[in-house]
């Protein structure tokens, strides 16, 4: 996943050399529109910039990195949905307190409005790709103190990074889970 789809066919070639299996090309914009699309990623900046590299992994992890529910929320949705037991990696310790809406579907600005003024402070999304917000509503929801949960995270394979931007990488290694592998791409 790349900021465009130009960016995205450079990296997917990259990729296809360090990873044995297939390989699917797309940017932020249009993997967040694909339903189906899976749920491990590789994140591959531009590397145009390492102001504009830096931007796309902040975007991308505000958009894609949502913590799954604690094992009480993911209890009750388990029993909400007839389900014995979510996948494992949909689960945490800990447990979530506030107002909690699962959503099922599409999670739009009209959804979100209607949940906030029902006193929502977690909102319970099926999995990133089902949320349709801007990124100016997913801040206004976090000034707002709502938190955005995942039944299905989306989990990041590693990023492809110019040097450059591997070399700064206590810049922006925070808003990754400790241990996401890097491979850095070679000048072009």
């Amino acid at each position: 996943m790349a900021p465009d789809a130009s960016a995205a066919r450079s990296a997917a070639a990259v990729l296809m050399r360090l990873h044995r299996g297939p390989v699917t090309a797309c940017s932020l914009a249009g993997y967040l529109r694909s339903p189906r699309a899976p749920s491990k990623v590789a994140l591959c900046p531009a590397g145009r910039s390492i102001t504009a590299d830096l931007a796309f992994l902040r975007k991308a992890s505000a958009r894609l990195l949502w913590p799954p529910p604690g094992d009480l929320l993911a209890g009750a949705i388990e029993g909400l949905l007839g389900l014995e037991t979510l996948p494992h990696r949909a689960r945490r310790d800990g447990g979530d307190s506030g107002t909690a809406f699962f959503v099922e579907g599409e999670l739009g600005p009209a959804r979100v409005q209607a949940l906030a003024q029902a006193g929502a402070t977690l909102l319970v999304a099926e999995n990133p790709r089902t949320v349709r917000l801007s990124g100016a509503l997913l801040m206004r929801l976090d000034r707002l103190g709502i938190r955005l949960l995942s039944l299905e995270p989306i989990e990041v394979a590693g990023i492809v990074a110019s040097s450059a931007l591997a070399r700064s990488r206590s810049r922006w290694k925070d808003l990754f889970p400790a241990g996401t592998r890097v491979w850095i791409r070679k000048s072009r």
